[in-house]
C-alpha cells in the first residue's frame, strides 16, 4: 500500500518517458558487476577539462559502469559527440522542464592493452533555467560512463521539485542510476528512490518484464539517517562502507538496490582531489558465490621506475623554494604509490619497489635532485639535450612540460605545439620503452602570452590524442588544475602550482601503471668490451637464449649452414664455446635459418 501511495506522488510528479525502444539484451548482472561511485566537486577551477577526468579515466577502465556527481560544465573535452536525447519531466505545479543528456564517445585507454579503449559518457544537465548556475556552464551536472552503449536511456524527475533528477541507463532488465541528494541533509534523496522504484515498476508493467534498479550515488544523508525515513521504498536495500566517503568523516556516497538477495561489498577507494572519495562496489555477492575480480589489469610490482623529468623552466624549479618544484613531491608521491591506490582493494603493495630520478641536470634543496629541465630554452634546444641522455639513461618514464620558453619569446602557438610532435617521435625512436607523460602548459599572468598557451594547448591534445589512439606510449596530463593564481613572474609556477602539478603527473602515471605502459625493466649501458671476434664474411649472427637461463647467447650460422655456438653465462667474462650445435638436416642458406621456442620449455630451437 505505501508503493502505490508513493507512486501516485510519483505520477504527479510526471517522470519522462524513455526515448529508446527496448531491446533483448543480455543483462549486465549485479552479482558481478563492479561499480564506482564519486561526486567530483566540479572538474577542475579552470577549464572544460581538468586533472579530475584524468581520475575518472582511470576509475572508467576499471568498471564497466561509473555514476558521476557534480562533474562540471562540460563532458570531458577530448571526447567525439554523438546524438543527444532531450527528456521532458513534469513538476508538482504542472510545469513542464526539458532535459538534454549529452552523449559522448571518450578514449580512455591509449590502445597498448586494453580490449574496450572507449568509453560511452553520458551527461546530464541538472537544471533546465538558463540563469541557473546548475546548468551547463555550472557545476553540479551528473553523469554515466559506460563500457557499451545502454539498451535505453532515462531521466527520472525528483518529485521535490528543488532537487535534482536522476540519469539511468538499461542493459537487459537491470538498470543503473546516478544520483546527487540535496546538500543540508539529503532531504529528496528518499523520494527519488521512490520515484525511481516506481518509475522501472511501471515501465516493467507495461513491457511484461520484471526491472531491477541499483542507484550510486552523494546522498548527502548518513545511509541509517535514510533508511530510517518514511520516504525510503520498502523495496529497497542500501549498501555502505563503514569508512567515511566524505572528507570530515560521514558516509554520504553509497549503492540502493532493489536486490535483496544480494549482499554488497563497498569500500572507499583513497584518490581523487574532491571533498568525496571515489565509493566502489567490488562486487555485488549473490548466493555465496566467489565474486570475480575487477575488469582491470592487476598491475604487479616494478623493480625500478626511473623517471627524467624533462622540460624547462619548470621542471628545473625555477622560482619554487626549494628550487626542486614538483620534483620533489611527485617523488614522494611515486614512492609511496601502493596498489591500493591503482586499481583498490585492501592489499596495500608498493607499485615501485625502488624510484630513481635521472638526468644530466641537478639542483634542488632535498629530495632526488636529477633532472633535465631548462630554464629558458625553446622544445628544439631542450630535445637537443635530452634525446642522448635518453638513449644512456634509459628511463622507464618521463615527464615532459615544455613551450612556455618558445611563447614567451613570441612563437606561435600551433607551431610550437608541432614541436613537440616532432620532439615525441624522436623520444619513441630513442627509447621506444620509455613512457611519456606529456603535460599541458600552465597559465600564464600575461595575456599575451595565455592567447599562444591556450592554442599551443589546443593543439597539443590534437596530437596526444592522434598518438595515443595509434599506440603510443604515452599519457596526457592536463595541468588545467593550476591557476593564475598559482603562477609567479609571468610564467612560473609557485610551490602550490607545483603540487598541483606533482598531483597531475601521479595521476598519469597511475594511468600508466593501470593500462601496464610501464616496463619492468629499465635500461642503462655499461661498457663491457667486446664480446666475439667478427663473424666470416657472408655468415648470419644470431643472439638466441639457448639454455633457458633468460639471457642472450651468441650463435654464427656460416655460409654452409653449420651453427656455432658460445653460452653466455656472465657477459662481462668469455663466452663458453658449445661447437657445432646444428641440426642433422642443416640447410645452406643462412638467411632461411631461425631461432624459436617451439615447445615452450624456455630454450630457443
Amino acid at each position: 500500500m505505501f508503493r502505490r501511495l508513493v507512486a501516485a506522488v510519483a505520477v504527479m510528479a510526471g517522470l519522462t518517458a524513455s526515448l529508446v525502444v527496448p531491446a533483448a539484451a543480455t543483462d549486465f548482472p549485479p552479482a558481478t558487476t563492479p561499480l564506482i561511485t564519486w561526486n567530483m566537486q566540479g572538474a577542475d577551477n579552470k577549464a572544460k577539462s581538468g586533472s579530475k577526468w584524468t581520475t575518472v579515466q582511470r576509475l572508467a577502465l576499471q568498471v564497466p559502469i561509473l555514476m558521476l556527481q557534480e562533474v562540471g560544465p562540460h563532458p570531458p573535452e577530448n571526447s567525439a559527440a554523438q546524438p543527444d536525447q532531450t527528456f521532458t519531466t513534469t513538476d508538482s505545479q504542472g510545469g513542464t522542464h526539458q532535459f538534454t543528456v549529452l552523449h559522448r564517445t571518450w578514449i580512455v585507454d591509449s590502445g597498448y592493452r586494453s580490449t574496450i579503449p572507449t568509453r560511452e559518457v553520458y551527461f546530464l544537465q541538472t537544471a533546465d533555467d538558463a540563469t541557473n548556475p546548475r546548468r551547463i556552464g555550472g557545476r553540479v551536472n551528473n553523469a554515466l560512463v559506460l563500457t557499451e552503449t545502454p539498451d535505453e536511456l532515462i531521466v527520472v524527475g525528483n518529485p521535490v521539485d528543488a532537487g535534482r533528477n536522476a540519469l539511468g541507463a538499461r542493459f537487459g532488465n537491470e538498470w543503473y542510476f546516478t544520483v546527487h541528494g540535496l546538500s543540508g541533509g539529503g532531504g529528496g534523496s528518499g523520494t527519488l528512490l521512490n520515484a525511481i522504484d516506481d518509475r522501472i515498476e511501471s515501465l516493467g508493467n507495461q513491457r511484461g518484464v520484471t526491472y531491477n534498479a541499483t542507484v550510486g550515488g552523494d546522498f548527502n544523508v548518513e545511509p541509517e539517517v535514510l533508511e530510517e525515513r518514511t520516504s525510503f521504498p520498502p523495496t529497497m536495500r542500501i549498501h555502505a562502507s563503514t569508512q567515511g566517503t566524505h572528507q570530515e568523516g560521514g558516509v554520504l556516497d553509497y549503492f540502493v538496490t532493489t536486490h535483496f538477495d544480494h549482499g554488497l561489498t563497498v569500500s572507499v577507494r583513497p584518490e581523487g582531489n574532491s571533498d568525496h572519495r571515489p565509493t566502489q562496489s567490488g562486487r555485488l555477492n549473490a548466493g555465496g558465490t566467489s565474486p570475480p575480480p575487477l575488469p582491470s589489469p592487476s598491475p604487479g610490482a616494478i623493480d625500478e621506475l626511473r623517471v627524467m623529468p624533462t622540460g624547462d623552466g619548470i621542471t628545473a624549479g625555477v622560482h619554487s623554494t626549494d628550487d626542486g618544484g614538483f620534483r620533489d613531491y611527485l617523488k614522494a608521491i611515486l614512492g609511496g604509490l601502493t596498489t591500493i591506490a591503482v586499481v583498490g582493494g585492501t592489499m596495500a603493495e608498493l607499485v615501485f619497489k625502488r624510484t630513481d630520478f635521472v638526468g644530466e641536470l641537478k639542483n634542488g634543496k632535498r629530495g632526488d635532485p636529477d633532472h633535465m629541465g631548462f630554464d629558458g630554452k625553446g622544445i628544439d634546444a631542450i630535445k637537443a639535450e635530452s634525446i642522448p641522455a635518453l638513449r644512456t639513461l634509459r628511463p622507464n618514464m618521463m615527464t615532459l612540460v615544455a613551450g612556455t620558453a618558445d611563447l614567451a619569446g613570441g612563437a606561435d602557438g600551433v607551431a610550437t605545439a608541432g614541436k613537440m610532435r616532432s620532439f615525441l617521435d624522436d623520444i619513441h625512436r630513442a627509447s621506444p620503452t620509455t613512457t611519456v607523460l606529456l603535460g599541458t602548459l600552465p597559465p600564464s599572468t600575461n595575456p599575451t602570452y595565455q592567447a599562444r598557451i591556450d592554442a599551443f594547448n589546443s593543439e597539443l591534445r590534437t596530437i596526444a590524442y592522434a598518438k595515443i589512439k595509434g599506440g603510443a606510449r604515452l599519457v596526457l596530463v592536463d595541468l588545467g588544475e593550476v591557476t593564475p593564481q598559482d603562477i609567479t613572474h609571468e610564467i612560473y609556477p609557485t610551490d602550490a602550482g607545483h603540487r598541483k602539478i606533482a598531483d597531475a603527473f601521479a595521476e598519469g602515471a597511475r594511468i600508466a601503471v593501470l593500462q601496464r605502459m610501464i616496463s619492468g625493466r629499465s635500461y642503462g649501458w655499461e661498457p663491457i668490451g667486446k664480446i666475439r671476434d667478427a663473424a666470416p664474411a657472408g655468415s648470419k649472427i644470431a643472439f638466441p637464449d639457448l639454455n633457458g637461463d633468460g639471457r642472450a647467447d651468441y650463435a654464427v650460422v656460416g655460409t654452409d649452414g653449420k651453427v656455432t655456438g658460445w653460452r653466455n653465462d656472465d657477459p662481462r667474462k668469455a663466452a663458453v664455446p658449445l661447437g657445432d650445435i646444428s641440426p642433422a638436416d642443416r640447410g645452406t642458406d643462412p638467411d632461411r635459418v631461425y631461432f624459436a621456442d617451439l615447445d615452450a620449455d624456455g630454450k630457443d630451437d
